[in-house]
């Protein structure tokens, strides 16, 4: 594929050597890990990007209610590499977009689907306006429509092919499942790998839109716009709109063999305090 460049390529390098890393980190590692940070008990979690910034607040919060427990959040692994590091006893939970596959179902996983939050377009450009329609979108990624009303160019962030980001696009209608393939395969297109990389483009560049999910966007605190979409606002008084009419689902994946600390902090995460942190990061419970 031509876009498939030395700059994409790297980004894919970064992640796999990332994932890499926890992989191969052993046991030993991890207790090394915990006694220097001075905790007398640490939780480490790793999974999809998305799902971080809420992940470490629900943290942070934990850890004030338990004094001498750490919890550690790990960069982003993707979904699949969070599972993989669980099963390889190098995280204690990890978080995914996706819900368990029947392979990773028979090695003993459990999931918990314990928040939603919309999946939408976000823009840096200022004559953007305040919402788009898919109609729009597949003209944008289609390259159909290349600037913004005030004649600025539109620079389009993509994901890669089979990223959950851009299957959920496809999914919109054919018109933006056929967009989505005329976008994967234009020239100079920018390629964001993460969330996290797809934000920080997105914040640096003006003029730019790209796909995030709502609940990252407020955890993160990004400084960007969040566009409606055919008309309806992800977020009404700081509340998610439960008309909008896209959203990613998120899990929480665990061992039959956890640790006490960590059944814990699940327990923490679906009590009335770790719901109310989400639903004030831009989360609803399913």
């Amino acid at each position: 594929m031509q876009t498939l460049t030395i700059r994409m390529f790297a980004r894919f390098t970064g992640l796999f050597l990332t994932v890499l890393l926890v992989l191969s980190l052993s046991t030993e590692s991890w207790a090394e890990i915990q006694e220097a940070s001075g905790a007398k008990v640490q939780i480490v979690i790793g999974g999809t990007g998305s799902s971080l910034g809420a992940a470490r607040l629900l943290g942070e919060a934990f850890m004030e209610a338990n004094p001498g427990v750490a919890v550690k959040v790990l960069p982003s692994l993707g979904s699949s590499g969070g599972i993989k590091a669980l099963l390889q006893k190098k995280v204690d939970l990890a978080l995914s977009v996706r819900p368990l596959k029947k392979r990773e179902l028979v090695q003993g996983l459990t999931s918990i689907a314990y928040a939603m939050t919309p999946f939408v377009f976000a823009t840096t450009a200022a004559s953007s306006g305040s919402g788009v329609t898919k109609r729009q979108l597949a003209d944008i990624y289609s390259g159909d429509s290349l600037t913004w009303p005030d004649g600025s160019p539109i620079h389009l962030i993509v994901r890669p092919p089979k990223e959950s980001d851009t299957l959920l696009i496809r999914s919109m209608s054919s018109e933006m499942d056929k967009a989505m393939d005329k976008a994967l395969k234009r020239n100079g297109m920018m390629f964001a790998v993460t969330d996290q990389e797809t934000a920080d483009l997105l914040e640096s560049i003006k003029g730019s839109l790209a796909s995030l999910s709502l609940g990252q966007i407020i955890a993160e605190q990004r400084n960007v716009k969040v566009l409606a979409l055919e008309g309806i606002p992800p977020l009404i008084d700081a509340k998610v709109n439960p008309a909008y009419s896209y959203y990613k689902t998120y899990y929480l994946i665990f061992r039959p063999d956890m640790s006490s600390t960590a059944r814990e902090f699940v327990e923490y995460i679906l009590s009335a305090q770790g719901r109310e942190i989400l639903e004030s990061s831009g989360h609803f419970l399913p």
